[in-house]
């Protein structure tokens, strides 16, 4: 175990970001932590542990759990924990779906969340052909432009959907993706008549994507699962049978879903 320094050597050698890190290791163990346990752990002057912890609670990661000094884990390092468990959780019981789905398309398929106005892509895998959507796995990308984004923003309401979206025009990333709100708006409305989403060349040129929601038994969307491919092999997109095979891996991972 590092031993307190007077100065900040320690600091010096891993910066800030890297004691932030250092830090939120030794919180995992710890019920109560003090600021000298912060030096010691860290091996950094006590002020630089006192300016740390402080930088901390600021942002609700500690909070003061007593007037002799001594901190506790604070809710928004809590909620972060709960919210990684629970899109832990939501991966865990979707992969064996999301793998079947893929044997039987011979396609990629990702299980992906709604965080704000972007989709985050929890897992792929990947189809056998040389040709192929590529894992997007732990990426982010603007839900707007994506089937498995719609997909999960046609399950907003208007209010929700003009707080996200606060501007008419959007970003364009190809030349396909909707540029304006209103277009988008009208394209979601069509999304919850049909039940499911699709993509053609909208986030990347020349490959196409449909997808559906999953849903908690209290029928709240909290995933999707989409399938991608050349747009070229996924003309079939619009068609009953391929929509449908979409959709009936998603109510079946439904069925699943806690």
């Amino acid at each position: 175990m590092p031993k307190p320094r007077g100065d900040d050597s320690g600091a010096d050698k891993v910066g800030s970001a890297g004691l932030a890190l250092m830090l939120l290791t030794v919180l995992q163990n710890r019920r109560h932590i003090r600021v000298i346990d912060v030096s010691r752990e860290l091996g950094v002057a006590p002020s630089t542990a006192h300016r740390l912890l402080a930088v901390f609670e600021r942002f609700r990661f500690v909070e003061q759990a007593s007037s002799h000094g001594r901190y506790a884990v604070g809710p928004a390092l809590s909620e972060i924990a709960r919210s990684l468990s629970r899109h832990l959780d939501i991966e865990t019981m979707l992969r064996p779906h999301v793998s079947a789905l893929a044997t039987e398309l011979n396609e990629t398929v990702h299980s992906c969340v709604l965080r704000g106005d972007k989709v985050l892509f929890l897992e792929s895998i990947e189809c056998s052909h040389a040709v192929r959507a590529v894992s997007r796995t732990g990426r982010a990308l603007p839900a707007y432009a994506t089937a498995s984004g719609k997909a999960l923003l046609a399950e907003l309401s208007d209010a929700e959907l003009l707080r996200l979206f606060p501007c008419e025009d959007l970003t364009r990333l190809t030349r396909k993706t909707i540029a304006k709100r209103s277009l988008l708006f009208a394209e979601l409305r069509r999304i919850r008549e049909r039940g499911y989403a699709t993509n053609v060349s909208e986030s990347e040129r020349d490959f196409a994507s449909c997808a559906a929601v999953v849903r908690d038994r209290r029928g709240i969307a909290r995933a999707s699962i989409v399938v991608a491919g050349p747009a070229g092999r996924l003309r079939r997109l619009e068609s009953e049978r391929f929509s449908a095979t979409v959709l009936s891996a998603c109510m079946e991972a439904s069925a699943a879903l806690l």
